[in-house]
């Protein structure tokens, strides 16, 4: 039997793929707008999975607040490896090759901090973006190295 915690990383890790997954929609912006969604749904399961009173108005601001400063200059690479979809064939295929990684490191550190912070025992009431942006960075910046989505689970908690 999988204990709570190891439950907890197989979500994250399928709102991973999920995540990358989102970056190949054709639409610019649009394939953002599903990525957060992703990353949002992913922390009402985690809260949901542990038992904690979930919001959406809590987690919005949470969210930006948590991925601002190392992910604002990732962000708006990615933001704009979105807008070059608009480049027919060459743009498409830049974007493909960058999105789906930012997407799903940037989604697996989201994923990490709130496991951590629920695991922990805390809720979506008492999470303090500024205090876990180091542990988000950490494991954003692990997992762009990898290059991969953390579907091998390879990367510790």
């Amino acid at each position: 039997m999988e204990n709570r915690f190891e439950l907890g990383r197989q979500l994250v890790k399928t709102y991973t793929k999920w995540a990358a997954g989102a970056a190949l929609v054709p639409v610019p912006l649009v394939d953002m707008v599903a990525i957060t969604g992703l990353q949002l749904k992913m922390i009402s399961d985690l809260a949901h999975h542990y038992d904690t009173p979930f919001r959406r108005e809590w987690v919005r601001g949470t969210l930006a607040a948590l991925t601002s400063g190392v992910g604002s200059t990732h962000l708006a690479y990615g933001a704009g490896a979105s807008l070059v979809k608009m480049i027919p064939v060459v743009g498409s295929f830049g974007s493909v090759l960058t999105l789906p990684a930012l997407a799903a490191a940037t989604t697996y550190a989201v994923g990490q901090v709130f496991l951590q912070h629920f695991e922990s025992g805390g809720t979506l009431l008492n999470f303090d973006a500024q205090a876990m942006r180091a542990h988000f960075e950490r494991e954003f910046k692990a997992q762009s190295e990898a290059g991969a989505p953390a579907a091998s689970g390879s990367a510790a908690a």
